[in-house]
């Protein structure tokens, strides 16, 4: 049962991969296309569907390159409404009853005025010299000068110390002449205001906004109420003011430049891909048709009478197609190739899957005990961002997770994504080389200098690595235990989806209800020790041990086959007569020796 209305909140979050973006492609679309859910959920699109969107940020559309459009076309809506504060009604709703606003201005101290002006001197130090400059010296010491006005005396000596205790190996700002005046000049205990009906010593204008709709709505509901009384403090002269000032100017500007990108925006005529799909049955009709009586009258068929197609409606048609090679092609008939994936529920709190769902994946949604993401009956993935990567190798519960996949699966895999906004950046900074782990046997050895430019260790680290416990070195030890497990890089969430679709070539679709009883079949195995001895078997490996498993109940009865019946079992001869040599050799009995010198 599709729905008839949707409200989106913070518009200026929408994007194609937010769960937003997600849930209007699946509204427009009706959740029965490329997203299976139980019972009477799906339903036909809802193109026409009543869709509105609200942002009250409009700073936030400055950032990025035709941020309006983009977020238009995530939502796949064309009209664009802007009310900035100097629209009449708003003007008019604001204005009719506004609070009396006043705001104080307090000299600061001389310590005060010192420091800060230390500060400023280490920044102009530091924008000179920036070939050498971190951008995170820069904003160490930029935070230096809001802390210093917001912070009171205790507070700010412990921001200081912790800023020298964190970067005093590698920042270049701690050793300015500037900075000694920072750590040796006392700070003054800074000024407080009295308290009032509202009073604002941190000046932020968003929360000026939300006292200015308080007033309005409380004017609104009690006319004869009195008016909120706002008193706004901040040192004159000072960065905060500076700030302040900053984004009232930058708020009504931001308005004005939005208003003249409305008189250009460029969107296409069709938001989505199925509505230019639907385009191509009708035009193929009536060519076809029209082909059919040109052969059979030897006439134009546009001249046969009132019923005739419409030239203006076929050139339309005609228009609408031709727009599908400005779209990338999508109306070629490409050989269709297994989309279905089964996703763990609680991967939707990613924005993986909207991005799978984008590219054409058909999402089916189960709790997984095994894995995140199963591809065909013997394809599982285990999709691991940074973060959550250095968690579970930390606490071992990625050992389990591999243990649950390697035992029910034939082909695992785990997935080290990278954030799409950092592909190029590594833990500590760095972008080349790439640490390199190779195998060869039992045996794993590190190379520096791949072409890659994301990696987990940098060049100046490779020693570290040799700590047992270090990431890389838990990474190395994992893969050594389960010689199965393949591991997979992935430079962002679309480049996940491109490997997916490849890694499902040749492959058989996943069904839900065996991949949700994968983890029921493995605790179905009542003597875990005994098989994992049978596996630790000459002999016996990870193509035949099933078999044997299977031809016999207990080790006790393995120890009483023949050769034949073992060869018969592991289907090799010569693994055959190494499990019996091996199960049937004399125990050697460890002779006693008696006391020194006795009989």
């Amino acid at each position: 049962m599709a729905g008839t209305s949707m409200i989106i909140l913070n518009a200026h979050k929408v994007t194609d991969s937010s769960g937003e973006g997600f849930a209007v492609r699946l509204y427009r679309q009706g959740t029965g296309q490329g997203l299976s859910l139980p019972g009477p959920l799906g339903g036909g699109g809802n193109a026409a569907g009543f869709l509105r969107a609200f942002s009250d940020s409009a700073n936030a559309f400055a950032a990025g390159f035709n941020r309006v459009e983009k977020v238009m076309k995530a939502l796949g809506v064309r009209r664009l409404l802007l009310f900035p504060r100097f629209h009449a009604s708003v003007k008019d709703s604001l204005e009719s009853h506004p609070p009396e606003l006043e705001e104080w201005e307090a000299d600061a101290s001389p310590g005060q005025l010192s420091l800060l002006e230390a500060v400023r001197e280490v920044l102009a130090a530091l924008l000179k010299d920036l070939g050498r400059t971190a951008v995170r010296d820069l904003a160490s010491v930029q935070s230096l000068s809001s802390a210093l006005m917001g912070y009171d005396a205790i507070t700010f000596l412990q921001h200081l110390e912790g800023l020298r205790l964190s970067e005093g190996g590698s920042s270049i700002w701690l050793y300015h002449e500037a900075t000694h005046v920072i750590y040796e000049q006392d700070p003054a205990v800074l000024w407080r205001v009295a308290p009032g009906f509202v009073v604002v010593y941190d000046a932020d204008l968003a929360f000026l906004r939300q006292l200015e709709i308080y007033q309005a709505e409380r004017s609104a509901a009690n006319a004869l109420l009195p008016a909120v009384h706002v008193y706004q403090a901040y040192y004159a002269a000072s960065p905060e003011q500076a700030a302040f000032q900053a984004a009232v100017a930058r708020e009504s500007s931001m308005f004005g430049d939005l208003i003249r990108a409305k008189q250009h925006l460029v969107l296409p005529l069709d938001m989505g891909q199925d509505s230019l799909k639907q385009l191509l049955p009708p035009l193929a009709e009536q060519t076809q048709a029209l082909q059919l009586q040109q052969r059979n009258t030897g006439r134009s068929a546009l001249a046969q009478g009132p019923h005739a197609p419409n030239p203006n409606d076929l050139w339309l048609d005609v228009y609408s197609a031709n727009a599908l090679s400005r779209v990338g092609g999508l109306g070629r008939r490409l050989k269709p190739v297994p989309c279905r994936l089964v996703v763990d529920v609680r991967e939707f709190m990613s924005g993986l899957p909207a991005v799978l769902h984008q590219q054409g994946f058909r999402l089916t949604p189960i709790t997984l005990e095994v894995g995140d993401y199963v591809l065909s009956p013997e394809v599982v993935v285990e999709r691991k961002a940074l973060p959550d990567l250095f968690a579970s190798l930390g606490s071992g519960r990625l050992y389990h997770q591999a243990e649950a996949m390697v035992k029910g699966y034939k082909t695992p895999m785990l997935l080290i994504e990278f954030d799409g906004d950092k592909a190029e950046a590594m833990i500590n900074g760095y972008k080349t080389p790439m640490l390199v782990i190779e195998f060869d046997g039992d045996k794993a050895f590190c190379l520096t200098g791949a072409s890659e430019a994301f990696c987990l260790t940098g060049p100046s680290e490779v020693a570290d690595c040799l700590d047992s416990r270090s990431p890389q070195a838990r990474l190395v030890l994992l893969l050594l235990h389960f010689p199965k497990l393949r591991l997979l890089w992935s430079r962002s969430q679309h480049a996940t989806g491109e490997l997916f679709l490849a890694l499902k070539r040749n492959q058989e679709e996943p069904e839900p209800a065996a991949a949700a009883l994968v983890a029921e079949r493995q605790e179905s195995v009542v003597n875990q020790a005994a098989l994992d001895l049978l596996r630790r078997l000459p002999g016996v490996t990870d193509s035949n041990w099933r078999s044997i498993v299977n031809g016999c109940s207990s080790l006790q009865q393995l120890t009483q086959l023949n050769v034949q019946q073992l060869e018969e079992l592991m289907g090799s001869s010569r693994g055959a007569r190494m499990l019996h040599d091996f199960l049937h050799a004399p125990c050697p009995v460890a002779q006693t020796i008696g006391p020194l010198g006795g009989g």
